[in-house]
C-alpha cells in the first residue's frame, strides 16, 4: 500500500492509502502499474504475502528499499529488544491491523518511533518527488535463513498543492498536550504519540444508563505508546452512586471497558493507552461467584481440589478473601480465565463436613458472599 503522509499529499489523486496487487513472476513480484504520488508518501508491504514462494520461509528478518538502485531504507527485525515492542504499533500500519488484521510494515519511520532496528533511513524513508520523473523502487525482503525476494514497482511524483494555509490545532509527539472543553478533559503526555496527529473531538447524546454524554477524541485507530488521562464531568449522577462511577473506552461494538473511576474537582478521571469514545457508568453490580462442577456434587472425597469461577461485568475483581472452617485458606487466583482454586491440603481435617465462606469485592466495593458446605 501506498500512504499519503499529510493532508494535502496524495496517490494517483487520491488522499487516502491506495492497494496495489503484486503479481508472481521468476521469483519476484511486480505492480505493473504505474503510480502517481504528490507531496510525501511511504509506503507499506504485508511482507508474508511475498514470501510465499520461498521455501522454509520463517518470517522476514531484513527489507531493504532502493530508490534508482540507490539504498533509501532498511531495517532488520531480529534487533528488537523487549523493552521496544510497543513501538511495533508505529513500525505497522496500525489501523490497518485494527481493521482487517493484517499486519503492513511501513517502509517509513515516524519520528516518535525509538525502535533501534533501523540501518538507514534517508528523509526517514518518507518518499517526496518533485521532478515528474518516473523512479524505480526495489524492495529486497530476506527471511531467517537468507532466502530473498524482490518488489518491483514504479512512481511518478510531483509537488503537493498547495492548501490554503489554514493553522489547525496540532497535537505533538514531542510535547505534552491538553485538551480543555466544559465538560472533558484529555491529558496526552511527551512520547504517547509517535508522530503529530490532528485532534478530532466529537460529542454524542447520553444514552441510558450512562451518566454522561459520550465524547470521542480521535480515534481507535490511532495507536497511543503510553496512557492518556481522561476526564468526564457527570450528568444526572445521584450522589450516592458517585463512588460507583467510572470511566469506560466504548469499542466499536458498544462494549464497555473500564478505565478508572476516581472522582476529582466534579470530574470522574481515568486512564488508558487508547483513542476513541468515553462515558461515565455507574457499577453498583456485586460480583458473581459460581462453584465449578464436581462429579459428587458436595462429596469432594476424591477430588484434590475445589474451583470457582468468580467474575465482574464492569470494574473488575479487586481482592477475594476465603475461610475453611472460620479458617484463612489461600485459593490460587487464574485471572486469565476468572478461577479461583483450592488445593487440599493440610489446613483441614477429612472424612469429615466444612464450611466454606468466600467474600469477593470489586474496585466499586460490590460485594458478594458465597457458603458452601461440602465433604472432604
Amino acid at each position: 500500500e501506498i500512504v499519503p503522509i499529510n493532508s494535502n499529499s496524495s496517490v494517483n489523486k487520491k488522499y487516502e492509502k491506495q492497494k496495489f496487487k503484486a503479481y508472481y513472476k521468476n521469483g519476484n513480484y511486480y505492480i505493473p502499474k504505474l503510480i502517481k504520488i504528490k507531496g510525501e508518501t511511504g509506503i507499506a508491504i504485508n511482507a508474508d504475502d511475498y514470501m510465499n514462494y520461498v521455501k522454509n520461509t520463517q518470517g522476514i528478518r531484513s527489507v531493504k528499499m532502493f530508490i534508482d538502485d540507490t539504498l533509501y531504507f532498511s531495517y532488520e527485525l531480529d534487533k528488537i529488544s523487549f523493552y521496544e515492542t510497543r513501538y511495533i504499533n508505529s513500525f505497522i500500519d496500525y489501523a490497518e491491523r485494527q481493521q482487517t488484521k493484517k499486519n503492513f510494515q511501513k517502509l517509513w519511520k515516524e519520528p516518535g518511533n525509538k525502535l533501534g532496528i533501523y540501518n538507514v533511513a534517508e528523509n526517514s524513508g518518507v518518499i517526496s518527488f518533485s521532478d515528474n520523473k518516473i523512479h524505480k523502487i526495489k524492495i529486497r525482503l530476506t527471511d531467517c535463513y537468507n532466502n530473498s525476494t524482490f518488489l518491483f514497482l514504479r512512481i511518478q511524483g510531483t509537488k503537493a498543492d498547495k492548501i490554503n494555509d489554514i493553522k489547525k490545532e496540532t497535537l505533538k509527539y514531542n510535547e505534552d498536550n491538553y485538551i480543555v472543553k466544559p465538560k472533558f478533559r484529555a491529558s496526552i503526555k511527551k512520547g504517547t504519540l509517535y508522530t503529530n496527529i490532528i485532534p478530532e473531538y466529537k460529542t454524542f447524546p447520553k444514552k441510558d444508563q450512562l451518566y454522561s454524554d459520550i465524547y470521542e477524541l480521535n480515534s481507535y485507530l490511532i495507536p497511543a505508546h503510553e496512557n492518556i488521562y481522561y476526564a468526564i464531568k457527570p450528568k444526572d449522577l445521584p450522589k450516592d452512586l458517585i463512588g460507583k462511577a467510572l470511566l469506560v473506552n466504548i469499542d466499536k461494538n458498544g462494549n464497555y471497558y473500564p478505565i478508572g473511576g476516581t472522582y476529582i474537582n466534579k470530574f470522574i478521571a481515568g486512564k488508558c493507552k487508547c483513542f476513541g469514545k468515553f462515558a461515565i457508568v455507574a457499577d453498583s453490580t456485586p460480583p458473581v461467584i459460581e462453584i465449578e462442577k464436581n462429579n459428587f456434587e458436595f462429596d469432594y472425597s476424591e477430588s484434590n481440589q475445589i474451583s470457582f469461577k468468580i467474575t465482574d461485568n464492569l470494574s473488575g475483581i479487586k481482592n477475594y478473601y476465603a475461610t475453611i472452617d472460620k479458617k484463612n485458606i489461600i485459593f490460587e487466583y487464574d485471572a486469565k480465565n476468572d478461577r479461583i482454586t483450592y488445593i487440599f491440603d493440610n489446613h483441614i481435617t477429612y472424612k469429615t463436613n466444612h464450611q466454606l465462606y468466600i467474600e469477593v469485592i470489586d474496585k466499586k466495593n460490590n460485594k458478594s458472599v458465597f457458603n458452601f458446605t461440602f465433604f472432604k
